[in-house]
């Protein structure tokens, strides 16, 4: 076994929810799982060790994850949508945000709900989540700390989005959008002096980041 030096280059930004380091952890485990020859049951028990957003991050695609959300069920994929995603000027730490949920949910695990039950028809039926099932249980949490995030949140569904929120434990806010005219259009009246301009991306799916990260 070869010793090997990595050079990390982060083009994610920090504290935005994301999933950087997540992600980064995870193709860096490839990489090494392909030049010293592990197996993928290895490889998938390393990546929840080193973290519980790791192992999601091998495989990509719509999936619902149990326990710590390292245990993965892939689910049929959400359909192809234009993004348009924007970075406030301030950064949330996932410790934060999961001790405001704590003190906002005062101490009770997650409580069931619609969504949760959608998931797992999703998972027995093999049909695809709907927009109504698409929620962030820390996004209420982390925007009594951060009014800004609800500003953003209305302000991409008054410029057309079919679906808007905070990525993970934040800072960032995502808006879908059925094009890439309206999610450019989008972006351009979000547009700020002063702030980072809003990203026009789009979504794929499981087949195409597995060929992206050559599987």
């Amino acid at each position: 076994m070869r010793d090997i030096s990595v050079d990390l280059v982060k083009r994610i930004p920090r504290q935005a929810g994301l999933g950087g380091g997540s992600s980064d952890a995870a193709a860096a485990l490839r990489a090494l799982g392909r030049l010293w020859h592990v197996d993928e049951a290895r490889l998938w028990a390393t990546a929840a060790e080193v973290g519980a957003d790791v192992p999601f991050f091998l495989e990509g695609g719509t999936a619902l994850g149990l326990e710590r959300g390292d245990r993965l069920f892939p689910l049929i994929d959400y359909p192809a949508a234009w993004v348009v995603l924007v970075l406030p000027s301030f950064g949330v730490s996932t410790k934060e945000a999961f001790g405001w949920f704590d003190q906002m949910a005062g101490g009770r695990a997650f409580q069931a709900s619609r969504r949760r039950s959608a998931e797992r028809l999703a998972l027995r039926s093999g049909e695809s989540l709907a927009l109504p099932d698409l929620q962030n249980d820390l996004e209420a949490p982390v925007a009594a700390h951060h009014p800004q995030i609800v500003r953003l949140v209305r302000a991409l569904r008054k410029a057309g989005a079919s679906h808007a929120a905070m990525t993970g434990s934040g800072s960032a806010v995502f808006g879908l959008f059925s094009s890439r005219v309206a999610a450019a259009g989008a972006a351009g009246a979000l547009c700020r002096p002063a702030s980072p301009r809003p990203l026009v991306t789009r979504t794929i799916n499981r087949k195409r980041y597995r060929a992206l990260a050559r599987m």
